[in-house]
């Protein structure tokens, strides 16, 4: 349990600092930024035309698809849910960083908290469970006896106890109370 609360400890520190990395270059290559932003922004630009449970839905499976796979990638040595993990703080960040300079860092904020409260810790779980089963993978390799399908089973159980609700909730505050507290 300790091994579990340290990687998400550390995992959330890089998390972070991800962020910050993302928000100063954005900050620093205002053009490139706004390029990128655009780019990312158009890839999700049909979900406008969506009814809210579409929407809801869109999200929730997406944000759960990502989660899972995060983790389930992470029996290849956690390697998949670090990088996982880094890509998406540095995206948090350069969206923040640019939206902030358009609208205001503080209606950016209120678009991105109420359902991040929920949202990120969500991930970061199952990231934290996916480099779990690659140090379980890694110890079999070094010739431990180790029960992978067992490791994978017990994270199959706690994602569902733990991170997929999160998401379903997080989804939820995200098509339904966001765009109100954002006043979109």
């Amino acid at each position: 349990m300790r091994t579990g609360r340290t990687i998400l400890i550390s995992l959330t520190f890089v998390f972070f600092i991800s962020i910050a990395f993302g928000y100063i270059f954005a900050l620093k290559y205002e053009p490139l930024t706004k390029n990128m932003v655009e780019n990312l922004f158009s890839e999700f630009g049909f979900v406008g035309s969506l009814k809210h449970y579409e929407v809801f839905a869109f999200i929730f499976l997406n944000n759960t698809l990502k989660a899972f796979s995060a983790m389930i990638l992470g029996v290849f040595l956690g390697i998949v849910p670090l990088l996982f993990v880094v890509f998406n703080g540095i995206v948090i960040g350069v969206v923040v960083g640019y939206v902030g300079m358009e609208i205001g860092i503080l209606r950016t904020l209120l678009l991105l908290i109420p359902h991040g409260i929920l949202e990120i810790p969500a991930i970061l779980v199952s990231c934290a469970y996916g480099f779990e089963m690659g140090i379980a993978f890694y110890r079999l390799l070094r010739g431990e006896r180790i029960s992978l399908d067992a490791v994978i089973l017990e994270h199959l159980k706690k994602f569902v106890k733990i991170p997929l609700p999160m998401l379903l909730v997080a989804a939820l505050i995200e098509t339904y109370i966001t765009p109100v507290v954002g006043g979109l």
